[in-house]
């Protein structure tokens, strides 16, 4: 599997897991220039930025925030992009980080699911 497949295969993934958790897929792959955000989706009252990081599942697979700062940079300048050009009320947003633990050999996914992350 290359690492696009395993990208895809996790956005995919959390696609079915915030709908069945009652989020409403706004869009996917969001590009500003060359930023992007992964998936923008609605829940009750909130607009939610969801970032998405897949991983083959190993022993130590997982850490607290796998965003470097440059990351987290870009990821601002991309929402706040979208929020100026949706005029999206500043209290009503969200930014989730979602971790996607593949198995490689079953491709079952485990899912960490970080809210408001900043």
């Amino acid at each position: 599997m290359t690492k696009f497949e395993l990208g895809k295969l996790g956005e995919k993934t959390v696609q079915t897991y915030l709908i069945n958790i009652g989020h409403k897929i706004i869009k996917t792959n969001y590009r500003s220039g060359h930023l992007e955000i992964d998936i923008i989706s609605k829940h009750k009252n909130f607009v939610i930025f969801t970032e998405v990081k897949t991983r083959v599942k190993t022993a130590g697979s997982i850490k607290e925030n796998p965003l470097n700062s440059r990351q987290t940079t870009k990821i601002k300048k991309a929402i706040g992009a979208y929020i100026f050009r949706n005029k999206l009320n500043f209290d009503l947003i969200r930014l989730d980080l979602i971790i996607v633990l593949v198995n490689i050999k079953s491709h079952q996914a485990d899912i960490v699911h970080y809210q408001d992350i900043f």
